[in-house]
């Protein structure tokens, strides 16, 4: 069982490239439109595994300003709801408790018992019904990693405004690409529930690991803690990776940590009973590449590692 991340490139949707994992998927174009959605559709379905999309930016902004819109990110709940619609609806299947009914949240849980949880944030911005729905998830207690496109703005992250979510410069006065981009400028500032969210994912003490893309460049960092508050040393990690159509891809294993239990729900034979690619998250917007592999034990506590930490272990111990 594999999945593997399809992504806009821009070229002809007409590769499929075996690689050691299963397939690469190279998708047509940089702006989605119907023909390379149906496309990519055809072809996730062809493989046969579950799969969960999430939005870039460049999914739903055609670079095209129309004279109906009146804010920056107009177009992306006609893309969302309209073309891209069929990616969310396939999303997830073979999961269990699927909820991609809104292009604006979602979630699953693995047969680990792992929560898959996505918050599309291409616009930069969190809404309040993104931050409910994300604290409803947190509330359920089960240990999750959070899908989105945009990375946050956490310390040690030196990407300017245009490149994370919650940059203190992210504004009216600091929007460069504006004209670039063929559209209108971001507002004066974000939402005060962006800021509300990114507390949350801070103090969220069942987060594994956050998987987002954007930047096309390979990056990990650290959750910091919130505010007056005490952590363990090891922190969950923030992993973004190179665009996948410059061949960029990051493997993430997640390890069991603790003891057993079983997700709310979930029956304990659905459980891996091997080693297994658990799920693919999906997006047309030049990002990374994202495969989870869970680990067969019936775990309270995982831990995110992805190869790069293994090889640096493995070379420690000289082998």
């Amino acid at each position: 069982m594999f999945c593997h991340r399809a992504f806009a490139a821009p070229q002809r949707f007409d590769t499929r490239v075996r690689t050691s994992t299963g397939f690469e998927l190279k998708q047509a174009l940089r702006f989605a439109e119907s023909s390379s959605v149906d496309d990519l559709y055809k072809e996730l379905n062809k493989l046969q595994v579950p799969f969960v999309y999430t939005a870039g930016n460049h999914d739903w902004h055609l670079e095209k300003l129309h004279d109906w819109e009146r804010t920056f990110d107009a177009q992306e709940a006609p893309n969302e709801l309209g073309l891209l619609m069929k990616l969310y609806e396939a999303s997830a299947r073979g999961l269990a408790f699927p909820n991609f009914s809104d292009p604006r949240f979602g979630s699953a849980i693995l047969h680990s018992g792992l929560r898959i949880i996505c918050i599309d944030n291409s616009n930069f911005q969190i809404d309040k019904d993104q931050l409910r729905f994300f604290q409803d998830m947190v509330a359920t207690g089960h240990l999750f990693v959070l899908l989105m496109h945009i990375p946050i703005f956490f310390p040690g992250v030196t990407l300017g405004p245009e490149d994370v979510m919650g940059h203190p410069r992210w504004s009216t006065a600091f929007d460069r690409n504006a004209e670039i981009e063929s559209r209108l400028k971001w507002p004066k500032q974000a939402s005060q529930s962006t800021f509300e969210f990114i507390e949350a994912v801070q103090a969220a003490d069942r987060l594994v690991a956050i998987l987002t893309g954007h930047t096309h460049q390979d990056a990990v960092v650290p959750v910091p803690c919130p505010r007056a508050a005490t952590c363990m040393p090891s922190r969950p990690r923030q992993f973004t990776t190179r665009a996948n159509f410059q061949g960029g891809a990051r493997l993430i294993f997640i390890r069991s940590t603790e003891g057993a239990q079983v997700a709310e729900g979930i029956s304990p034979d659905l459980l891996f009973n091997s080693s297994k690619l658990a799920c693919a998250l999906v997006s047309l917007g030049c990002v990374g590449a994202y495969v989870l592999v869970t680990r067969p034990r019936k775990a309270t506590g995982f831990e995110a590692r992805d190869m790069s930490d293994i090889a640096e272990q493995g070379a420690g111990r000289g082998q």
